[in-house]
């Protein structure tokens, strides 16, 4: 029997979207009691480390147990991050970005 489009999306949000996110969260809530975190960089670690599972997810599905599916795509996403992260600052991409963003922005009048 063929899924409907909604049960499609619940299904991929749970098994694939969500243990990333949760897996990011957990990155980002440790990371904030370390050092200062910017806006800029919680968005990028959210965009780099659920877009890595992402694109990873069928390998891990297709490899991994159900039961273990989740913790790894959580892996996968927390690394992907780790990786991006190094690369973002030994590139300063992040000072690009602010500053792009920032000129790209209307000037506020005082």
């Amino acid at each position: 029997m063929k899924e409907s489009f909604f049960e499609q999306s619940v299904s991929f949000f749970f098994k694939i979207l969500l243990p990333p996110l949760v897996g990011i969260s957990i990155k980002v809530a440790i990371k904030m009691e370390k050092e200062k975190m910017t806006v800029l960089r919680i968005v990028l670690a959210y965009i780099v480390g659920v877009g890595v599972a992402w694109l990873c997810s069928p390998v891990i599905i297709d490899v991994a147990t159900p039961t273990y599916a989740p913790m790894l795509l959580a892996t996968v996403a927390i690394t992907g991050d780790k990786i991006a992260e190094y690369f973002i600052y030994k590139f300063n991409v992040d000072g690009f970005l602010t500053v792009l963003i920032e000129s790209l922005l209307p000037k506020k009048k005082k």
